[in-house]
Formats: structure tokens, sequence, C-alpha cells
């Protein structure tokens, strides 16, 4: 089952961001050319970095919804963290351009003109970003959508850099100190390479089958040792987290006095509760045989358990 319907898909949302990313950007590099203002430069750089990781997340977010098949298995989800780390990438590509040039502006500060009607500007593009941020990243969890919730994120970083530059603009507008423009601009690159930096190491740990966190770890445990008393352990637990999907690997310790039958059957309830309470699971269970006092969950270590004896050969009477 795919994990977007037709309606609920993140497209729709991408386009929103990336129809919003252009016009942004157009206005930005406008405002900069204006008045000069290398501050006002770096935020218009940002925002054009944003849409170049707009198209990418774009694309890649739509191989990554498609289903399994004969050369991956197990889907294409990670192609959509493979989107996040290179958006990343070019956060970071950004926050050199910026510092590169508020570096130059450093050392020979130039004039700004017309301040007054650039921060106008800024303060309405200011608010629609903070509200796009927040909308995307609300949605970006109620799909479970990494790339949307990238999205998100770029918008409110933009905000922020957006609201460090219109406050710097209104001190050297008030105070005609010039070398605080490229000051600000150099802040800002900090910022971006933060951000940056953040984005690749959350889709660096995905790609490398990054555990889950500790607390869902401990709901697992908690709810194995809810499903049924005639299972008397766990270990060996395996997690990570593709988009939506959860994979599951553990062994499930069953009463070894148990037939195969009943250890199927509780393994497949234990399947369904999981599916229960993460939504989208993958499972690999393997049935272990134990005795009612071996007890034990945990999650990355053998039980101490025996098996139970092999069943006694009676002796076979010769042939006549």
């Amino acid at each position: 089952m795919p994990p977007f319907s037709r309606s609920e898909q993140p497209d729709r949302y991408l386009w929103l961001s990336m129809a919003s990313g252009v016009a942004l950007m157009t206005l930005k590099l406008g405002v900069a050319l204006h008045s000069g203002s290398t501050a006002i430069l770096s935020d218009a750089l940002e925002s054009m970095v944003n849409v170049v990781a707009s198209v990418v997340s774009l694309v890649l977010t739509r191989l990554a919804r498609r289903p399994p098949d004969r050369t991956h298995p197990y889907g294409h989800g990670k192609a959509e963290y493979f989107a996040s780390s290179l958006e990343g990438f070019l956060i970071g590509l950004a926050g050199l351009m910026i510092l590169k040039e508020a570096t130059a502006r450093l050392l020979h500060p130039t004039a700004l003109h017309a301040l007054a009607g650039s921060t106008l500007l800024l303060v309405a593009a200011l608010f629609w970003m903070t509200l796009l941020g927040l909308y995307l990243q609300r949605k970006g969890v109620q799909l479970h959508s990494v790339a949307l919730r990238a999205e998100g994120t770029h918008w409110l970083t933009d905000a922020q850099t957006t609201a460090a530059v219109l406050l710097g603009l209104w001190v050297v507008q008030f105070t005609g100190w010039l070398r605080l423009d490229p000051i600000i601009a150099i802040l800002v690159a900090a910022h971006i390479f933060w951000n940056g930096w953040k984005l690749i190491q959350e889709s660096v740990g995905v790609l490398m089958d990054q555990a889950i966190p500790e607390d869902e770890l401990q709901r697992i445990l908690q709810l194995l040792q809810q499903v049924d008393d005639r299972i008397l352990g766990a270990h060996n637990l395996k997690t990570r987290r593709i988009g939506p999907t959860l994979f599951v690997d553990f062994d499930l310790v069953v009463d070894g006095r148990e037939s195969v039958e009943v250890a199927h059957h509780l393994a497949h309830r234990v399947d369904q509760q999981l599916k229960e309470a993460f939504g989208q699971v993958v499972s690999h269970i393997h049935i272990e045989p134990g005795e009612p006092h071996r007890l034990g969950f945990f999650p990355d270590r053998e039980t101490e358990r025996s098996m139970p004896p092999p069943p006694r050969e009676e002796p076979q009477e010769p042939s006549a």
C-alpha cells in the first residue's frame, strides 16, 4: 500500500514551495541590486538555493514513492534522504558564496540606497516565509515526508535570516555604520552552514540505517511483553525507519513446549499489534524456543535460555 493517497501526495506542497521560492528570490535580488546591500544579497542567494533544492526534492520524492521491485526489494524510500543530503550541501555552497561577497564588502564598504522601501518589502516577505515554513513542516509530519519537513526548515531558516538582515539594516539606517551590513552577511553565512550541516547529519543517519530513538525502542519492548504470556522474551532487536515505514527485525522467544502453529500465530499477533501502534511496519520475526523461567526482553543481546531437549528416540526392534 503506498504511503500517500492521490490527494495527500506531497508534490503539490513542493510545487507551492518552489513557486514561492522563485517569487521571493526575484524580489530579494531586485531589492539587493537597488539598495546595494550585501546582507540582502546573501538572503537572496539563500532563497535561490531553496528553489534549486525544491526542484531536487520534487524529483526524488516521486522516485521514493515507487513500489518495491526486483532490483529494489525494500523500496525506493531512501531517495528522499539523498534529496535532503543534496539540499544540505547546496545550503553550505550558498554560505560560501555569501562569505566571499561579505568579506570583500567588509574590506571596502559601500553606501546603501533606498533602505526604507527595501525594509518594508522584506517585512512582507518575512511574514510569508514564516507562515509557509510552519505549514510545510506540519504537512511533513502528517505525511511522514522528510522532504517536506526539510522544505519547512529551509523556509523558517530563510525567515530567520531575513529577520537578522532587517534588524541590521535598521541599525545601519539610524547609525550610518556601513560595515555592519557585511558583518550581518557573515553571520548569515555561519547560520546557513549550521543548518546545512544538521540536514546532512539527519539524512546520513537514515542512509546508514540508524536505529529509531530509544523511547520508540522501549515502546516496542513493552508491546512485546503485553501480547501473550507464552511469549517469554525478545532479543537481537534491530530497527530502522525509511520515510513512514518502520522496519523491525528480532528474535521472539516462545515457550518451547508450544507447537509450530501456535508460535506462528503469536508472531502474527505481534506483527499486527506493531502495525496498530506504529502504522506502516515491515517486520521480520525469528522464532526461538525457550523455557518459562528464562524470561528476558533485551534489544541488543542474547537472553540466557536453554533449548528444549530433543525427543527421545525409541529403540528399534530388529527386523525378522
